[in-house]
């Protein structure tokens, strides 16, 4: 019999193949760029996805999940008020 080949990868698997951290492809999933399967309580990336974002083809696969995250800044004074 012949080697094996896997359908799916974990996500700590799928890191390494991409080059980048979980949370990108957190992120990449958030917003519809790449299909994750959910196996019993294990996040899987089919090799499929992997195979096309290394092929250069970044379109998007699915609805985006949520909305995107609103960026907060923190507000400081400069010179806060002096009372005395």
């Amino acid at each position: 019999m012949g080697e094996m080949i896997p359908r799916m990868l974990s996500i700590k698997e799928g890191c390494v193949a991409l080059g980048c951290h979980p949370s990108t492809i957190y992120r990449m999933y958030d917003r519809g760029e790449i299909a994750l399967a959910k196996i019993a309580s294990r996040t899987m990336i089919p090799v499929a996805e992997i195979e096309r974002l290394t092929q250069g083809t970044r379109k998007t696969v699915a609805e985006p999940v949520r909305e995107p995250r609103k960026l907060r800044f923190l507000k400081r004074k400069l010179f806060p008020k002096v009372t005395g």
